[in-house]
């Protein structure tokens, strides 16, 4: 038992250094003060009720450390009436002023801090059972949690007397996220040095806000999240140097006789990774006590603690090590092999295959030297300063950056030196798709689906729901699931209290329950699965429990790529033309019998999801079931293979795989390897890995007699799929035969979407992805916006929300039980969901936009500019210039443009020159070069490239002249817009493409309010509103339009200000805007006129 306890709140680190930095003359006096207060209630506070404490110990404690409070004001929340113990203040000024306000809603508004007591003897983790106030029998550290937030204040007091947390409004929800204190044990062992800490975090003064409204406690929070940042950072920064050494250590020791020949080189790097992962599943799990640091023979003997600060002792006096010797691998070594297989009381066996030798013979069969594991671990476990790193202060979630960040690298043989070097890949991550999502955004998300889910429904029907990651990487997403199913658990009324005697705290037992019945997640990368399993592990993980059973739930495979047992009674027809389609043979009447097979699956399923893994014993009967599962489910898993493989070029004879069909209804326990293509579909199925969802998860989709489900698949699919993914011609293939809404758009986000929608997910369940902004008004996303539109609830506009990567993302939560008519669209700011607007389904559909970040005014005044005359696609034709731009040179007779020679209402210079002869046709070919008698016409032409402006507020500035002849061309930097309607001039359109009005529709209701690279092309282009009008109508704009070209032709960067203003006006009258309605949109945009 230690006399305080910081769990995640703070950074041990930055909490002991600011700490140890404080004096102050009354220390001692309010030590010796509360010493003398405990000693006279010692003997008998343990019998003591709440109030009893309260009065006897709790309030006069909080008077020596200065408070000034009001006990049970009153406080309004959505449960009805509350009065939570006690409210703070800074000062008793500030209290007087407000204490007739007690019962009022204006109470809390300048209180500082909310308390709530308990009796010496309560747990603060676990709910009362018996009568009383649910409420108040409730977990304290819900409610506490409640409290902080109905009163929106920022910190939180909860204590028994005995113990005293601290929670923060940010993290409060997570209910174990505090720093604890335990008086009594400081007390009773004269630990003046431990009541710092108390004294110092607890008084009034940690609390009072300065002239900056900034607290102690404010400070030290915000502190400690810079300097675990800064070493989080720091460590992603660096992990790939602890990989490269691994590597090169497993090389360089001559006993592994390893080359750099590609399998090796690919053996040494995947090892490496599962080796890098052990190291920080034990530098985790130690600093978190999971690990028994406190047994003395485990410390100096066993514990990477104890290896890592004699290297940093031999490393610190420059003393050498050499490489010939292994003793710290074979310690390493020593060190696995109890935690795989546990050690007396100390260490239960952890399961899971991490550390498995079995799984990882490499690891057993090679050895890395002295000096390379000694680099590797100072590496692992000092900052660039050369300080200790504090793993308990970094997040589960840090792993997710490290696993990124290795994502970026792969090994490369450097010739010369037949070293191998980590060397950043511009393709590797960008073939995966994958991206780190931060935790504001997870919590978002998830909390968005989840609700829904989890509203009125029993505990038990919570603990039945499950939840999907299809693309889980490092689990992040899993680890937000279980949080607020956990918390959802410990909260309902109808949840059972713990055992007694159970050591868990109640959020740790759910947690646990949680992962192993809830959670489902799948990655192609089996990298990203171990890691994922090691986050859930150690977020999950109970002292002196093994970890949680994950096999069955925690799967490698493609989730895009899979057999749906429906389709399996005849093989694909793969046709010539560009979309296969899966044809069923008329002639056969052949059946995939399943349900026998699955039945039995699903049985041992149903066996492990009821169990809970409370000892070693209950792991092995899981596995067991698993395997048994498995073997079950393996030869009809063979079959889909076979035929998944036809979509990959494989060749297998129809009458072969009838007679397989026929086997399988028989009941046979055939072999089926010498069938044509039988073998290369498993090779196949293990390239591509392949993954059948119901075979897989037949739980999910079939019940215990083999049928399918009345409501088959997930409760809630959640994540970050993938986006712009390589997929070969043959995945493409597949998917082309599958999806059915996605329209001509190929990028793997939008695959994910259609599958999940539309394979994975129950009739009455929740899809929550984050995904490019493209699908908001991106043409190639228009058919999956039409399938989504109706259903989805929630949009949220997230911006930039991966670091390094400037393309916009957003946030669609897709309820199939949605009956309303609108969605509710935010902006994500500062971490929250802000800019609350609800808006109407008919709107997106008429401007075929998502919108959002816009007001409802600014939506009837589009609407009003929407409804006005035609849209350009009805009156042009739009393309861009030539593909040209390596063919033009510095001379030739005819010149070129580019986009960046495009300016309002003129042209600044020429880009290259071609020659006539190369706008001609080919000698061979009878037909006219068609593009470039297109572009020879008189034209509307717009740099393609909109610019984005973000002062005074963003906004998009498209860039457009006329070319009243036809004598310029251009390269494909370039969007030329011919006029078919002959009544209407260039110069007009010109004008109100150029206009303030139209510039402000087009990043409203056309690029859906987006900041990054937006190309003006033909459907954006076609998607402006004209208005019809004549040719005397026109005149007034086109007179000014060219006279600001008459200017431009002598000076392109002159200032036209006024007379371009001129032009707004007139275009806010064309299109019928009143003054208010003018000063919306300018407001809008910034523009102050």
């Amino acid at each position: 038992m230690t006399p305080s306890f910081n769990n995640a709140l703070f950074s041990s680190y930055h909490l002991e250094k600011v700490v140890n930095d404080q004096a102050s003359a009354t220390l001692e006096s309010a030590y010796a003060q509360i010493k003398q207060l405990y000693i006279s209630v010692a003997d008998f506070v343990e019998t003591r009720n709440e109030a009893q404490t309260e009065e006897q110990f709790i309030r006069p404690v909080l008077r020596h450390l200065g408070h000034v409070f009001e006990v049970q004001p009153l406080l309004r929340t959505s449960l009805g009436p509350k009065r939570p113990d006690y409210a703070f203040f800074a000062d008793q000024e500030s209290l007087d002023e407000v204490r007739q306000q007690i019962d009022t809603d204006t109470f809390f508004n300048t209180a500082i801090v909310v308390g709530d007591a308990k009796a010496w003897t309560r747990n603060l983790d676990k709910k009362l059972v018996g009568s009383g106030d649910p409420f108040s029998n409730n977990n304290p550290s819900h409610q506490i949690d409640y409290y902080i937030r109905t009163s929106e204040l920022t910190w939180g007091i909860l204590t028994s007397g005995k113990l005293w947390r601290l929670y923060h409004r940010d993290t409060s929800y997570k209910l174990d996220s505090f720093y604890e204190v335990n008086l009594e044990k400081i007390l009773t062992d004269d630990d003046i040095d431990a009541f710092r800490y108390f004294y110092y975090l607890f008084r009034r003064e940690a609390f009072v806000p300065d002239t900056s409204n900034r607290s102690f406690l404010d400070d030290m929070l915000s502190g400690s999240i810079r300097y675990t940042v800064s070493v989080s950072d720091d460590l992603g920064e660096k992990i790939y140097l602890a990989l490269e050494e691994l590597i090169n250590g497993f090389l360089d020791y001559q006993g592994n006789n390893l080359t750099t020949a590609a399998a090796d080189v690919k053996k040494i790097h995947e090892s490496s990774l599962i080796l890098l992962y052990r190291l920080l599943f034990v530098l985790y799990a130690e600093s978190r006590g999971l690990l028994p640091l406190e047994n003395p023979e485990y410390q100096q003997e066993y514990s990477l603690e104890r290896i890592a600060t004699e290297i940093h002792g031999t490393l610190d006096t420059e003393s050498v090590i050499p490489d010939l010797r292994s003793d710290y691998w074979n310690r390493l070594q020593t060190l696995f092999t109890l935690i795989d297989k546990g050690w007396e009381e100390s260490i239960p066996q952890y399961n899971g295959g991490l550390f498995n030798p079995k799984r990882h013979r490499f690891l057993v069969e090679k050895k890395i030297g002295n000096r390379s594991l000694a680099e590797v671990i100072d590496t692992l476990t000092r900052t660039k300063e050369r300080e200790r790193i504090a793993y308990q202060d970094l997040a589960i979630q840090h792993l997710g950056n490290v696993y990124e960040g290795l994502l970026e690298y792969e090994p490369t043989v450097e010739s010369q030196t037949e070293r191998i070097k980590l060397k950043k890949s511009k393709t590797a991550k960008k073939a995966s798709g994958s991206y780190y999502t931060s935790d504001a955004i997870v919590r978002s998300m998830v909390e968005n689906a989840l609700n829904p889910l989890c509203k009125r429904k029993a505990f038990k029907e919570i603990l039945k729901l499950k939840v999907l990651d299809p693309a889980m990487g490092s689990g992040h997403f899993l680890i937000g699931v279980i949080d607020y199913l956990a918390l959802e658990l410990v909260t309902h009324p109808d949840t059972p209290p713990l055992q007694t005697g159970d050591v868990d705290t109640e959020i740790a037992y759910w947690r646990r329950r949680v992962v192993e019945t809830c959670i489902y997640g799948v990655d192609q990368n089996p990298m990203a699965v171990e890691l994922a399993k090691v986050s859930l592990w150690l977020h999950t993980v109970s002292k002196g429990k093994p970890l949680s059973f994950l096999d069955h739930h925690i799967r490698c495979g493609n989730s895009l790529v899979g057999a749906n047992i429906a389709h399996l009674a005849n093989l694909p027809v793969i046709q010539k033309s560009r979309r296969s389609q899966e044809t069923p043979q008329p002639a056969l009447d052949m059946v995939f019998e399943f349900a026998d097979t699955v039945s039995e699956a699903v049985g041992h399923y149903l066996v492990i999801d009821s169990m809970e893994s409370t000892t070693i014993d209950d792991i092995h009967v899981m596995e067991q079931e698993l395997e048994q599962a498995q073997q079950t489910l393996n030869q009809h898993r063979s079959v889909a293979n076979l035929w998944l493989s036809v979509y990959f070029g494989n060749m297998v004879k129809r009458g072969d795989y009838h007679n397989i069909l026929n086997a399988l209804k028989s009941g046979q326990v055939a072999d089926f390897s010498n069938v044509q293509g039988y073998q290369e579909a498993q090779q196949l199925a293990e390239d591509y890995r392949y993954f059948h969802w119901e075979i897989e998860f037949p739980e999910v989709f079939c019940d215990e007699s083999g049928n399918k489900l009345e409501n088959p698949g997930f409760d809630a699919v959640i994540g970050n799929p993938p986006y712009g993914a390589e997929l070969d011609s043959f995945e493409k293939r597949h998917l082309g035969a599958i999806v059915t809404d996605t329209g001509k758009n190929k990028n793997s986000a939008a695959f994910f979407i259609d599958i999940a929608k539309n394979r994975l997910l129950k009739s009455d369940g929740m899809l929550a992805f984050i995904v490019p902004k493209s699908l908001l008004f991106v043409e190639s996303w228009r058919t999956l916006f039409f399938a989504l539109l109706g259903k989805t609830r929630v949009l949220v506009d997230v911006g930039e929300a991966f670091k390094g990567v400037k393309l916009e993302q957003v946030i669609f939560i897709y309820d199939a039980c949605w009956t309303e008519n609108f969605y509710e669209a935010y902006k994500f700011v500062d971490e929250t969901c802000e800019n609350k607007m609800e808006i109407c389904h008919t709107d997106s559909r008429q401007f075929q936009t998502w919108i959002c970040d816009v007001s409802t005014e600014e939506i009837q005044i589009g609407l009003k500019v929407r409804r006005i005359g035609k849209l350009m696609k009805n009156i042009s034709d739009t393309k861009r210039g030539l593909p040209w731009q390596s063919r033009l040179s510095g001379s030739g007779d005819v010149p070129v443009v580019g986009g960046k020679q495009i300016v309002r209402y003129g042209t600044n210079g020429i880009k290259g020159f071609v020659n006539s002869q190369d706008l001609e046709p080919p000698e061979d070919s009878d037909s006219p070069n068609e593009k470039v008698e297109f572009l020879q016409q008189p034209k509307v032409m717009s740099q393609n490239i909109i610019a984005h402006i973000t002062e005074p507020k963003p906004h998009i500035k498209i860039i457009v002249t006329a070319d009243q002849t036809g004598d310029l061309l251009s390269v494909d930097t370039v969007t030329n817009t011919v006029l078919t309607d002959r009544n209407i001039s260039p110069i007009f359109i010109s004008a109100l493409l150029n206009s303030e009005l139209i510039n402000w529709y087009a990043h409203k209701f056309i690029f859906a309010s987006s900041v990054r690279t937006m190309h003006f092309d033909e459907d954006y282009v076609g998607k402006i509103p004209i208005p019809v009008v004549t040719t005397e109508v026109q005149e007034p704009i086109v007179e000014l339009a060219e006279q600001i070209m008459a200017a431009k032709r002598d000076n392109p960067e002159v200032c036209m200000l006024k007379k371009e203003r001129k032009i707004d006006k007139l275009v806010y009258s064309l299109y019928g805007l009143e003054a208010e309605e003018r000063k919306i949109v300018q407001s809008s945009i910034g523009d102050a006129e």
